[in-house]
């Protein structure tokens, strides 16, 4: 670890208090002239150092340290074995990241970036991604079968609804099969992307997770703002809350990721998820549309849904997006009922007739 790295670590452990240059000096060895030199060299960067004649020196409270020897100190357990790599800007983590696997990059990989320029979700839609979010990759080297390589994906949702629970004290939802959903707006995306060996086999996984910590403070882009939102609101930013928020996050998928096709992260989701229950339009690969209502999501985490003809149908990928309106299954019932009445009316007037 740098110097500079060491400094702003006993910092940033010692908020309460200004820190002596001598402390300084002899907790990382340093003699006062290199003390201030590198000062001095954190000072041009970001990071905002208040001095006081005869106390010492702390960090501001508007600093916050997002930095991998910052974060990677506050990991623990299974997270410990991740290797943070933070980057001031990205054009894409996954994109960025799936080089690096290319080239060897070791499973555990974690790539971020305080914003991305070319940040995309499923189907390469554009992901904003402002500075202030978490936009992470993961690499992973799973012994895993192909087919179930969704799992990294259900899991990581069930991962940062638990996150926001534990953060917040608020419950968020999963729209199936990779959005979170907090107050009726998204806050998160996941994206996994993997690639496969010769026989067929899963080499590695990429899973890419954005989060909108804060709302940005010239707002969303008009295109999303009345779907996007935020973790926090946007006027009570407290320091932290975006490191503290990533690395629970890390955390948590560090312990649910080796588990991702158990019961218990099935369970999870499903309970989560808000779209059983709604009529949603099922949008097709060839560009048609079909209304269904979801009647649930199965083991392989395909959403069973049922169409107005009342053929059933399990799907294993697409989009769907819900509909403001009453339930098919409820629409069925209502005229089932109608046209029974209707019946017993047709039936007592036939036998008035035949009196």
């Amino acid at each position: 670890m740098h110097v500079k790295d060491e400094l702003l670590l006993y910092l940033d452990a010692h908020r309460d208090r200004y820190v002596s240059g001598e402390e300084l000096m002899a907790h990382l060895s340093l003699s006062r002239t290199s003390l201030w030199h590198n000062l001095r060299s954190l000072r041009s960067g970001r990071y905002h150092i208040l001095s006081e004649h005869g106390a010492g020196y702390r960090l501001a409270d508007s600093c916050e340290l997002y930095t991998a020897p910052a974060l990677s100190a506050r990991l623990q357990g299974a997270a410990k074995e991740y290797t943070l790599d933070v980057r001031t800007a990205l054009t894409s983590t996954n994109k960025t990241l799936r080089e690096m696997a290319k080239d060897g990059a070791p499973t555990g990989t974690v790539l971020i970036a305080n914003k991305q320029s070319a940040g995309y979700g499923r189907h390469q839609r554009v992901f904003f991604s402002p500075n202030g979010g978490i936009y992470m990759s993961l690499l992973l080297r799973p012994q895993l079968d192909a087919a179930r390589a969704l799992t990294l994906t259900t899991a990581a949702a069930v991962a940062v609804v638990e996150v926001i629970k534990e953060l917040t004290g608020r419950q968020a939802y999963i729209k199936w099969v990779n959005d979170i959903y907090l107050d009726e707006k998204k806050v998160c995306g996941i994206l996994t992307e993997s690639a496969l060996t010769p026989n067929g086999q899963l080499d590695y996984a990429i899973l890419g997770i954005g989060v909108n910590i804060f709302a940005p403070g010239s707002g969303f882009p008009k295109s999303i703002q009345n779907i996007a939102g935020a973790i926090y609101p946007e006027d009570t930013p407290v320091l932290g809350q975006r490191s503290a928020f990533l690395v629970a996050l890390l955390n948590r998928l560090a312990t649910i990721l080796p588990e991702s096709d158990s019961p218990y992260v099935h369970a999870a989701y499903c309970k989560a998820s808000f779209l059983p229950g709604h009529t949603v339009t099922v949008l097709r690969d060839d560009g048609s549309e079909q209304l269904a209502a979801v009647l649930g999501i199965d083991e392989q985490y395909r959403l069973l849904v049922r169409y107005a003809d009342g053929s059933c149908d399990a799907l294993f990928s697409g989009e769907v997006s819900i509909r403001k309106m009453p339930s098919i299954l409820q629409k069925s019932e209502e005229d089932a009922i109608t046209s029974s009445e209707k019946s017993k009316k047709a039936g007592t007037k036939a036998a008035k007739n035949r009196k």
